[in-house]
């Protein structure tokens, strides 16, 4: 069984060989540990893959930060720190007045026939083919800001379905072009967490959000590929809705959610892809603290017939040894049902 399809398995409960792990890099990881993060890299390559030394071009991710950068719709975005995304600071629609004069990107403004050579080329080899779709609940709040958008939601001014609807528009082109190219996967990413719960209470999330996310994502599984939705913070009490949605995978944070929370509420009913504590663990932990994290998790969650994976994110904030422990956690305890 090659990876693709032992992901595939996982996300449908269908019997995988072993547990999958996404171990994610943040450029800013590189930039900090530069050559000492390459070796570990090269060490584990069931883990990342096969790499050669000298791929990583550390002052090419340097030089390409920019602290400002406007994004299409208009948001002014500053990133402090190289290699970790940044923050809207500049709010197009701050004034509902301003809806008149909003000019969406274009969704298919991509080079198409490059993406769908490479996802093609991708198919042959036997990789796992992913499409994504844009930002839902980030879009409004960098269009209008926090406060705002939660008092939007509050009193339903009309001007919040229109731009809802423009957020809709916008995204269709894209998400059905790459349901055209046939991709196993579409991912969809927008950030509707805090660390308690929500940001947005059950009912708002029912009426502004869900009818947009169901009808993507519906739209996706109907064309035969399957849905991943990420999103930070706890989503316990929306899971439900997640699933009547289509969602098939969703990223539950272990500190945002607890283990107890996301065992109770994802283990046998949706792909739980497990994002390990980033917020103590893996950056102040012991190693052998991060040995015992990894291994609780799967301990708690591993079934058979699937539903359960890892995302391990590598930030600045992980000491080399804690890098080093988890990568030999995640080998030691995901790989050994194989």
């Amino acid at each position: 069984m090659n990876n693709r399809e032992n992901y595939l398995r996982a996300l449908q409960f269908d019997g995988p060989e072993w547990i999958p792990v996404s171990a994610f890099i943040l450029n800013a990881a590189w930039l900090k540990h530069r050559e000492a993060l390459e070796s570990i890299v090269l060490d584990h390559p069931r883990l990342f893959g096969e790499r050669k030394k000298g791929e990583i071009n550390f002052d090419g991710i340097l030089a390409s930060h920019k602290e400002y950068e406007r994004d299409g719709w208009g948001c002014l975005w500053r990133a402090v720190q190289p290699g970790i995304i940044g923050q809207v600071v500049g709010h197009p629609l701050l004034d509902w007045e301003a809806l008149e004069t909003i000019v969406p990107p274009d969704p298919l403004a991509d080079d198409w026939e490059a993406i769908e050579t490479r996802v093609q080329s991708e198919k042959e080899r036997g990789l796992l083919t992913r499409g994504g779709g844009a930002y839902f609940m980030d879009t409004l709040i960098g269009m209008r800001g926090f406060e705002n958008i939660m008092m939007d939601f509050a009193t339903d001014p009309p001007e919040l379905q229109r731009l809802i609807d423009m957020i809709m528009e916008y995204n269709l082109p894209a998400v059905n072009r790459w349901l055209d190219i046939g991709v196993d996967i579409m991912g969809f990413h927008s950030d509707i967490g805090t660390q308690r719960g929500p940001m947005m209470s059950r009912e708002h999330f029912r009426k502004y959000l869900k009818p947009m996310y169901k009808s993507v994502f519906q739209t996706c599984r109907q064309r035969g590929a399957l849905v991943e939705y990420s999103s930070d913070g706890n989503l316990l009490e929306l899971v439900d809705d997640l699933i009547d949605c289509g969602v098939d995978c969703h990223d539950p944070q272990y500190r945002a959610n607890t283990l107890e929370g996301i065992v109770k509420t994802y283990k046998g009913r949706m792909c739980a892809k497990v994002d390990l504590d980033q917020q103590y663990i893996l950056p102040y932990g012991r190693p052998e603290q991060i040995d015992a994290h990894v291994r609780e998790v799967v301990e708690a969650m591993y079934q058979p017939e699937g539903g359960f994976m890892i995302y391990a994110e590598i930030q600045p904030t992980y000491p080399l040894d804690n890098i080093e422990a988890l990568c030999k956690a995640l080998e030691k305890y995901c790989f050994t049902h194989e």
